[in-house]
This record gives structure tokens, C-alpha cells and sequence, in this order.
């Protein structure tokens, strides 16, 4: 819910999270399940970020 929250919150976050998940669609254009794995590293260091933000 963090993660969700930030890119609801922060216009950059939104604005990476759709440059990451276009890079990993076009490495991985047959694989459904590669992109989400391409964006997993991403994500989490943004939660992190989101998650002491919040606190």
C-alpha cells in the first residue's frame, strides 16, 4: 500500500514507474512474467522509500 500511495502522491514516482515498466516490457515483449521481475527491484526501493516517509 506504501508503493500505491506514493505514486498516488508523487508526480516523479509515477513519471519512473511508466519509464521502468515500458523498459521491461520492450527486454521482455514475450515474457509476462519477466516484466514484473524486471520492475521487483525498482518497486521495492521505492516502498522502502514510501515506507519511512510515512513513518
Amino acid at each position: 500500500m506504501a508503493f500505491r500511495d506514493d505514486l498516488r502522491a508523487t508526480p516523479d514516482a509515477t513519471t519512473d514507474h511508466d519509464a521502468i515498466r515500458q523498459r521491461c516490457q520492450q527486454m521482455h515483449p514475450d515474457d509476462s512474467h519477466a516484466c514484473p521481475d524486471c520492475r521487483s527491484q525498482w518497486i521495492q526501493h521505492t516502498e522502502t522509500i514510501a515506507m519511512t516517509v510515512l513513518k
